[in-house]
């Protein structure tokens, strides 16, 4: 994509929420116009997939991609921070949005301007109205004061927020992006600016997320800060294990002073050595468990292990249709015996297909592009592989081409059977293999 068309990148997962999703595309538009690009995740939905017309109807450009299987909320942005990461870091600006209406397009420009200060490098919106239960309120208090009291910090916000390409890049290299987008940010030491938001409403539908994945999604964001976690427990372990040795020797004293009643001090004794030794193991395990996490190498998932597809823009109007201009070589001639005065000695045809159509319509670069946005290739180190996504293409593409197709077709006169396998002739061992 042309970095210098587009001002800003959405990315926004999605799962079986079509309508909502269209809607915010919509909104979007109407806000930003054309200077918009979106990024949609896809996490596996089966009953409403998403697809890029979904985006095209609303005049915007965009990706779709499409996740093999569902992996939760967090690790499709994840996919779609990587994303862009890789294929549009140098857009100004990013915003993570849910694409339920709950994050509201109308309030994404208050996020994007306050990124514009040089000393801030990640714009995260504060809700000032919930409009959830008093019980999810409640709770919501709970989880930020336990949130505080083991990690040492404070967690106000969530997804919604708009980040600088260098902000972008420093998130998708770590690999606690894939358990918690916002723990994530407060362990990166971005600069962070605070905004207040109001949050919307749903545009279609109901929440997915019940009390339990409400409450797991909050216990994620103490995973980011394991250690941290794990060093305060060890040391309010310690503590207890303290007292329980001062009372100890306090019972202990008062049975030598003759101030303990019967069977006081044994009861005493034994609470006492039990609770010693339980806070005692307690800290020395959570010691031995920091020591893992701080010398551990834990190897961070590639984003593109996750996609299946990946669906531009346009895509289907350039691969699908066999017969737009883009590819249609009898469109071509025609044009080309115009160019040339409208006539072509028919023995230079061989010449005009490989010295002048390749290079005019620059036929390997955009069939290579597509292959590679449809995940059917890949190109590294030189050498362009078949995916095993391409493979499968491959062997269904030649299975049609000698089952189905025509077995014989007329060819400047005579009928052959040459099409149905084109590589019966194919030299081997040419020497352009590659691994």
């Amino acid at each position: 994509m042309k970095s210098d068309k587009y001002s800003l990148v959405v990315v926004t997962p999605v799962y079986e929420d079509r309508e909502a999703s269209a809607r915010l595309f919509a909104e979007l538009e109407a806000v930003f116009g054309k200077s918009v690009y979106i990024v949609a995740v896809d996490d596996g939905s089966v009953r409403l997939p998403l697809d890029a017309s979904v985006i095209e109807q609303t005049g915007l450009d965009g990706v779709v991609i499409k996740l093999r299987r569902n992996v939760g909320h967090q690790r499709a942005i994840a996919v779609g921070l990587s994303y862009v990461a890789d294929k549009a870091a140098e857009i100004p600006q990013v915003v993570v949005m849910d694409s339920d209406g709950e994050d509201v397009p109308a309030t994404v420009r208050e996020l994007t301007d306050s990124l514009k200060d040089a000393d801030t490098d990640v714009v995260v919106a504060r809700r000032k109205s919930r409009t959830e239960t008093l019980r999810f309120k409640a709770f919501y208090v709970l989880y930020k004061w336990l949130f505080r009291l083991m990690t040492g910090r404070g967690i106000s916000f969530g997804n919604f927020m708009a980040l600088k390409p260098a902000s972008v890049r420093r998130l998708a290299a770590m690999q606690e992006l894939w358990i918690h987008l916002a723990g994530t940010v407060l362990v990166s030491k971005l600069r962070i600016k605070y905004r207040y938001i109001d949050r919307g409403a749903r545009y279609a539908g109901e929440s997915r997320m019940n009390f339990i994945s409400l409450v797991l999604h909050g216990f994620k964001a103490l995973m980011v800060f394991a250690e941290d976690v794990l060093v305060r427990v060890a040391v309010a372990s310690a503590f207890i294990a303290g007292c329980a040795v001062l009372g100890i020797i306090t019972a202990v004293v008062l049975k030598l002073m003759n101030y303990a009643t019967p069977g006081w001090f044994s009861t005493a004794l034994g609470i006492l050595i039990l609770l010693f030794m339980q806070t005692g193991a307690l800290a020395l395990m959570t010691l031995i468990l920091t020591g893992v996490v701080r010398g551990g190498v834990i190897q961070q998932p590639s984003y593109m292990d996750f996609i299946d597809t990946v669906f531009p823009t346009g895509y289907i109007f350039a691969i699908t249709v066999p017969a737009v201009i883009d590819r249609s070589l009898s469109l071509y001639i025609l044009e080309k015996l115009q160019q040339r005065g409208g006539g072509i000695e028919l023995a230079q045809f061989e010449k005009v297909f490989t010295e002048e159509y390749v290079k005019e319509h620059r036929l390997l670069d955009v069939r290579l592009t597509e292959q590679q946005e449809s995940g059917t290739i890949v190109i590294r180190n030189g050498c362009v592989k078949l995916t095993e996504r391409g493979q499968k293409l491959a062997s269904i593409g030649r299975f049609f081409r000698q089952n189905i197709l025509p077995k014989k077709r007329l060819l400047m006169g005579e009928y052959s059977d040459d099409l149905t396998d084109p590589f019966r002739d194919s030299q081997q061992n040419l020497g352009y293999e590659c691994r």
